[in-house]
C-alpha cells in the first residue's frame, strides 16, 4: 500500500482541515517543533497522525515525543539515546526513518550512505525505537 503524507509546513489549520474533509488525507508532516507545538491540538481534532519531518534538536524531543506517530529525520546516536529515553518515559515505542545524506552535503543532516548499516545496527540496541526506513 502507498501512503501519502502530506507536508504542511505553512498551510493554515483551515487548509489542512480542506485536505483532511476532501481528499481524506489522514497523516500530515511537521518540520518545526514550535509549529507541531502550537497547532497540535487543532490537528488532534481532525483525526489525523502527525509525523515529525524536520530537523530534530535532542532537546526538542521531550516536546514532541507523545504527539507524533513518528520522526523521519533521525541522523544521529545522541539523537536515538534521547528518542529512546523520552520513548520509555511515555510507555512507547517511537518509529523512526534514518536520514541519509545522499548527497554528501555538509550544510544537511543525515547518515552518509557508507556508514548507515553501522548506524542501523546501532539504533537496532535502543529497546523504544523502532526503525522502519529511510
Amino acid at each position: 500500500d502507498v501512503d501519502l503524507l502530506v507536508a504542511i509546513k505553512s498551510a493554515t489549520i483551515d487548509e489542512v482541515k480542506y485536505l483532511v474533509s476532501n481528499y481524506g488525507i489522514k497523516k500530515v508532516g511537521e518540520n518545526r517543533v514550535q509549529q507541531l507545538l502550537e497547532r497540535y491540538d487543532a490537528l488532534k481534532e481532525l483525526g489525523v497522525d502527525i509525523h515529525f519531518i524536520g530537523s530534530l534538536q535532542t532537546n526538542k524531543v521531550r516536546q514532541v515525543i507523545d504527539k507524533v506517530k513518528m520522526i523521519h529525520s533521525l541522523d544521529r546516536i545522541s539523537l536515538a539515546r534521547e528518542i529512546d529515553k523520552q520513548a520509555q518515559k511515555h510507555g512507547i515505542v517511537m518509529d523512526v526513518l534514518v536520514e541519509i545524506n545522499s548527497g554528501r552535503e555538509e550544510s544537511k543532516g543525515g547518515v552518509l550512505p557508507e556508514n548507515v548499516e553501522d548506524f542501523c545496527k546501532e539504533i537496532a540496541a535502543f529497546e523504544h525505537i523502532n526503525l522502519r526506513g529511510f
